[in-house]
Formats: structure tokens, C-alpha cells, sequence
């Protein structure tokens, strides 16, 4: 019986038995630079084996500081809380309207 309800679990989609997904979002968030994080999702692939997507929002900088906050998210999510498959969407605070834009000189931001 207990084979199977693990099963329905992870079937399911749930979040991981035993994990918060506040505190998930809490030690993210705490990273350097990290404005806001939504979208969060944490499911388990198979036993001991956790998954997580999120949109991390942060602050108009240098698309190179992308590779030290994701260090640092791989070293808190590993460490804290044992989530070694991420998939991390960063998203501009400032910039949202205007990260494509049409024409010259980006007068009319894209739709």
C-alpha cells in the first residue's frame, strides 16, 4: 500500500512529502539580486528525486550575472534542500515592456 500511494504521488504531481514550498521560495529569494520569485513549482520525478521551475525576478543588470546567481541558486537549493533539477526563468523588474522592441531606435516596444 505504501508503494502506492508514493506512486499517486509522484503521478500527481505533488509537491515532495516533506518539503515546504515557502521555505523553498524563502531561500531563493534570499539570494543577491533576487527582486521577487513566482511561478514556483517543485514535484517529484521519482523517489529522491525533486524537480523545480520558477520565474526569478530581478534587477536590470548584465545578462553575464545570470551565470553566479544560478551558482548560487544550484549551491542553496542543492545544500538546503537536496533540489538538483532546476529550470530558472529570470525576468527583467524594470525592463518588461521593453525587452524586444520594433523599429529604429526601439520607440515602440513589442507586444
Amino acid at each position: 500500500m505504501r508503494a502506492l500511494r508514493r506512486s499517486v504521488h509522484i503521478l500527481a504531481g505533488s509537491v515532495p512529502e516533506g518539503m515546504a514550498a515557502a521555505r523553498v521560495l524563502q531561500g531563493m529569494s534570499g539570494v543577491k539580486g533576487v527582486s521577487a520569485v513566482h511561478d514556483l513549482n517543485l514535484w517529484t520525478v521519482s523517489p529522491g528525486y525533486v524537480a523545480l521551475s520558477a520565474h526569478v525576478v530581478v534587477a536590470d543588470q548584465a545578462l553575464s550575472t545570470a551565470k553566479t546567481m544560478m551558482d548560487k541558486f544550484r549551491r542553496v537549493l542543492g545544500e538546503e534542500f537536496g533540489i538538483f533539477h532546476t529550470t530558472i526563468q529570470f525576468e527583467c523588474a524594470n525592463c518588461q515592456g521593453t525587452i524586444v522592441c520594433l523599429g529604429p531606435g526601439c520607440d515602440h516596444p513589442a507586444e
